[in-house]
This record gives C-alpha cells, sequence and structure tokens, in this order.
C-alpha cells in the first residue's frame, strides 16, 4: 500500500497519507486532483482540506494542487480526545484553477486565523 485518500461527504472535505517511500514523488498530489475532479462530477462545489498546525506534507500537497489557503481554525473531525484541533485550512473550488496559490504557512508559521 502506497497511501489512502478519501472525501468525507458531510463536510466536503478531503484526508490522505502517503507512506513515507513514496512522499515527494508528487503521487499523493496527483491523486488529491483526481478525488477532487471526481466529487466535482459527483455534484460538490467545493472540496475542503484541513491538516493540524504545522503538517507542511499535507498542506504543501493541498498547495500544489491548487487549493486555497483560508486560514486556522477547529478542525471538522474530532481527534482521539474527542476535541477539535488548531487546524491549517484551504478549498478548492470547481472552477478554480489548480495552480499553486501564494500565501500558504512556511517552516516555523502558527498562521493564526483570519
Amino acid at each position: 500500500m502506497v497511501g489512502v485518500i478519501s472525501i468525507r461527504l458531510m463536510h466536503h472535505d478531503i484526508g490522505f497519507w502517503a507512506a513515507p517511500d513514496v512522499r515527494g514523488l508528487g503521487l499523493t498530489t496527483e491523486a488529491v486532483r483526481l478525488v477532487a475532479d471526481w466529487a466535482f462530477d459527483e455534484g460538490l462545489d467545493d472540496v475542503l482540506w484541513e491538516g493540524y498546525v504545522g503538517n507542511l506534507g499535507s498542506a504543501g500537497v493541498a498547495r500544489r494542487a491548487g487549493f486555497t489557503y483560508t486560514g486556522t481554525g477547529p478542525g471538522l473531525q474530532p481527534d482521539r480526545d474527542r476535541g477539535h484541533p488548531a487546524c491549517w485550512k484551504g478549498r478548492l473550488g470547481r472552477d478554480d484553477d489548480r495552480e499553486p496559490k501564494p500565501n500558504w504557512p512556511t517552516e516555523g508559521s502558527s498562521r493564526h486565523a483570519m
């Protein structure tokens, strides 16, 4: 197994994980684009992404897939303690271009809510 990707239809949010051996090859970015296209074909108007504050790998995938960074806030999905940890958030709309957008968090950034 090289990875997992899914969309939770309740919130239109995408989640993904890649095995360490395939990270950095562009496979996850391409998979996110394909799954987002499927979601748009199925009638969704947008796809949301969120990752724990500091998860630069996941943020990089979302940025390269064309998501726009929308800020920091409580996560949609509860963690193991049933809390909603601080997450970086992004959105990809059906008609958005897929070019990487500016203003994403960088290393050492906490990028609090806007």
